[in-house]
């Protein structure tokens, strides 16, 4: 997907940029809510302090 990316940015096509843009985070937001954002105990992490 990085590939696909680069190729994206270099032709300066804003609708490819945000198709492949699209793709990077739905794939980045699946792992992340499964092995970052929860640990085992159901908490959040990655979460600022109060």
């Amino acid at each position: 997907m990085g590939e696909t990316a680069y190729k994206a940015a270099q032709t300066k096509n804003m609708d490819a940029m945000l198709d492949v843009a699209e793709k990077i985070t739905i794939a980045c937001a699946a792992c992340h809510d499964v092995y970052r954002d929860i640990d085992q105990e159901g908490k959040m992490r990655c979460t600022v302090p109060q």
